[in-house]
């Protein structure tokens, strides 16, 4: 049998990482916004919705580290998904105006 404390560890200190991951990727965004034009507006939006579910559980469970950890995670998500599906919707309105072939 797993060690419920063990457990909450782990995800503390996974979540942890992904925080010190998120801040040099929301310092990089800083430095140059047009980073964000790399991004799939699909891969981000699921991103965000799995990252949405993760808080939840967290919450449910009551792992408080984790769950503020993960925060500023889900948030980069969010405005992630929020600019990749707004330039998709702009570039889908120059495809139209202009008649140009623009992939996802």
């Amino acid at each position: 049998m797993v060690n419920q404390m063990n457990v909450e560890m782990v995800f503390d200190i996974g979540n942890a990482v992904c925080l010190v991951g998120t801040v040099l990727l929301i310092y990089a965004i800083f430095k140059n916004r047009n980073v964000l034009k790399g991004f799939q507006p699909i891969g981000s939006l699921l991103t965000f919705i799995a990252m949405s579910f993760f808080e939840f559980n967290y919450y449910q469970m009551c792992m408080w580290k984790s769950f503020l950890f993960s925060l500023p995670t889900v948030a980069l998500w969010f405005v992630t998904s929020f600019y990749s599906i707004r330039n998709w919707f702009r570039n889908r309105k120059k495809k139209r105006d202009t008649g140009l072939d623009i992939h996802l």
